[in-house]
């Protein structure tokens, strides 16, 4: 599916790196987002930040996930939202979504969605 060149896409080129905290039970994610749009925007957030296993638990994303942020023309932003829970060698997916809003021309997109795959 083309993608209208109006609109604005943060998503990672790279789903995402994540550290392993066993001591604190969590796992903290960092994403760097860039904005490739034509305006600055003022109110990114995350959607939805999740990670489900195979047996279908769904983990809520804390932290950075509940916060919004802004990003100018062409520069970058890194978040670091956190999972409450490890659990060694299960594959699990996330999924992310964001909300792109308080640009100049007032366009927000919701729904900018993507998962990825991967084992802890």
């Amino acid at each position: 599916m083309e993608r209208p060149t109006e609109l604005y896409y943060f998503l990672p080129r790279n789903p995402g790196i994540y550290t392993v905290d066993q001591v604190n039970n969590n796992m903290i994610w960092k994403f760097t987002f860039t904005n490739n749009g034509a305006y600055s925007c003022t109110n990114i957030y995350f959607a939805s930040l999740q990670l489900q296993d195979p047996l279908g638990n769904v983990y809520e994303g804390q932290g950075q996930a509940t916060f919004s942020w802004s990003v100018a023309v062409g520069q970058s932003v890194q978040v670091s939202p956190s999972f409450a829970f490890i659990t060694l060698g299960t594959r699990y997916i996330l999924h992310l979504s964001l909300n792109v809003g308080g640009c100049i021309n007032s366009t927000t997109v919701s729904n900018i969605y993507q998962t990825e795959t991967f084992v802890v």
